[in-house]
């Protein structure tokens, strides 16, 4: 897998990076282990990764314009967002 996009929380206790295999993972980086790692629900990459509200969302985009939102404690998916029409051949940038 190629990573493309990592963050990491506000503690600095986790780091989250997700790629070209469409999965993000979750990296406790004190004990030094992966302690999540999400279903491949897409054929596309993740492009990009966010958290918000106060990090209790996390935010994928995959470069097919698909957005996912994920609860960050359970990890379970709230919202699915089809195809972002884009100018631009790939959605690269998420800003919040």
């Amino acid at each position: 897998m190629a990573v493309n996009s990592v963050i990491l929380t506000k503690d600095q206790k986790h780091m989250i990076y997700g790629g070209s295999d469409g999965i993000f993972k979750v990296y406790d980086i004190e004990n030094k282990q992966e302690i999540f790692s999400s279903e491949k629900t897409h054929a596309s990459s993740i492009v990009e990764l966010a958290l918000i509200e106060d990090e209790k969302k996390l935010v994928s985009v995959l470069n097919d314009g698909i957005i996912n939102i994920y609860d960050f404690a359970s990890k379970e998916s709230l919202h699915s967002f089809g195809k972002i029409e884009s100018n631009e051949e790939n959605l690269m940038n998420l800003n919040f």
